[in-house]
């Protein structure tokens, strides 16, 4: 007779976590949730600070360009010291995190912020960013830090909102499934998540005619196999509608953690429930964790 193995101990594990630190007021609440994510699942915590490299706009007419180079160096060092300063006082609680940082020269040679967090990410098992919008204005790459991420660093993709309203994340979960390759890896990289949660709900979202009710017998029968125990929800939802539907949902069972799909389609990012990745990321009401 075949002994199956445990499914429990099948299941992949979060062993290294990386977390971009900048300037902005909203990265002490990212490094906090990465902290207590290392510490739940023991595991390695690197900071990472990439000085920006585009930090001002170019210099207006009858300015000097020695006088726009010095301004910009100045922007760049007064980033770089208040990232430091977020990392210091993370590190003060988590003394164990490890702080690596890139200069603008090394950033530019590389290709970006989203270059060198997607290079240390191939050799971490998550990455956690914040959410794009206010705070960056400055920065290589506005608006598209977490989108380009999902497509390069091969590793899931936790972004996190501006305003964290949760002291963990992880316990109550939503898996968003559109029966599409991306929504499948993302499931799949959520399985350290899943496997400790309080609950999990899996949520198809779209219209009546096109989502039978066999919809979630796929995923919620992967779920089972790895000992995890999930609620399945189908929700009616007009094209457009389904980013809005998605997170009310999430919003009545509490939810804190969003697992989503994501692909890149050029220069156009886009999540895979009806294309609505700006919106998604604008509104961002809990941390949601994309896979390519």
């Amino acid at each position: 007779m075949t002994a199956w193995p445990d499914p429990a101990a099948a299941m992949p594990d979060i062993r290294s976590i990386v977390v971009h630190v900048d300037e902005t007021a909203f990265c002490p609440a990212r490094l906090r949730l990465a902290g207590r994510l290392a510490d739940r699942f023991g595991a390695r915590l690197t900071a990472v600070c990439a000085a920006p490299t585009a930090i001002a706009g170019p210099p207006a007419p009858g300015e000097s360009s020695a006088g726009w180079t010095a301004l910009i160096d100045t922007r760049t060092r007064e980033a770089q010291r208040r990232a430091h300063e977020n990392f210091m006082a993370f590190q003060r609680d988590y003394p164990h995190a490890v702080w690596q940082a890139f200069g603008a020269q090394a950033v530019r040679a590389a290709g970006g912020t989203a270059a060198i967090l997607g290079r240390l990410a191939r050799g971490a098992d998550l990455v956690v960013v914040g959410q794009s919008g206010r705070g960056e204005e400055r920065s290589d790459t506005p608006g598209t830090l977490p989108q380009d991420l999902v497509t390069m660093a091969g590793r899931p993709v936790l972004v996190v909102p501006h305003i964290l309203a949760f002291p963990d994340s992880g316990r109550r979960v939503v898996v968003a499934w559109n029966d599409s390759r991306e929504a499948a890896r993302a499931m799949a990289d959520a399985l350290p998540f899943l496997r400790s949660a309080d609950r999990v709900c899996v949520m198809a979202v779209g219209r009546a005619d096109k989502l039978g009710v066999s919809a979630l017998d796929m995923p919620l029968g992967y779920l089972g196999l790895h000992g995890i125990t999930a609620d399945g929800e189908i929700l009616q939802a007009a094209p457009g509608g389904e980013a809005g539907a998605l997170l009310e949902h999430a919003a009545l069972i509490e939810a804190d953690m969003l697992v989503m799909g994501g692909y890149g389609h050029g220069r156009l990012r886009e999540l895979l429930l009806g294309g609505m990745t700006r919106e998604m990321l604008t509104r961002l009401p809990l941390p949601v964790l994309m896979s390519h």
